[in-house]
């Protein structure tokens, strides 16, 4: 197997102007085909279905089973919180970051006591799911602080 790979690694080499954009192109084209059949069938080829959840068709899937979801109300506040987080990406390079942060907190903040109330009253075997899934998020930010991988400890040496 080894030696497929590299043989293809060197085909590559021998093309790159050509092969490295279609492998691209490619790639990005089944990752979009993908999708876009996994969403259509989501909604069980119901094109009013799809038609009514056109906005925002991730978090019609991801919503409850009672919305004709497959999630849950905790998935689409998850899926919120990640949205915001990617907004405030996409707003580095804002002339006025400090509106950017104070705007990102505040969604943050709400976005976390949503989550919370989600989960508050629920019953303990269910809810503890919830709580671990927090703590393993929290121990899995700590490790990173204090064992930092192996880019980090090269970039830090240079």
């Amino acid at each position: 197997m080894a030696a497929s790979v590299t043989g293809a690694a060197a085909t590559v080499r021998e093309r790159p102007r050509r092969d490295i954009p279609r492998a691209v192109l490619i790639s990005i084209t089944g990752f979009y085909l993908v999708g876009a059949y996994s969403q259509v069938a989501g909604y069980h080829f119901d094109l009013k279905a799809i038609g009514d959840n056109a906005g925002a068709p991730l978090f019609g899937l991801a919503g409850p089973a009672a919305g004709g979801g497959y999630g849950s109300i905790a998935i689409r506040r998850l899926l919120e919180l990640v949205g915001i987080l990617d907004m405030l990406r996409g707003l580095s390079d804002h002339p006025r970051q400090w509106a950017v942060y104070v705007a990102s907190a505040a969604g943050i903040f709400v976005s976390g006591a949503v989550l919370f109330g989600s989960v508050y009253q629920v019953a303990p075997p269910t809810s503890w799911a919830a709580y671990a899934g927090v703590g393993v998020l929290v121990v899995g930010f700590a490790l990173t602080m204090v064992f930092p991988g192996p880019a980090a400890v090269a970039q830090a040496e240079l």
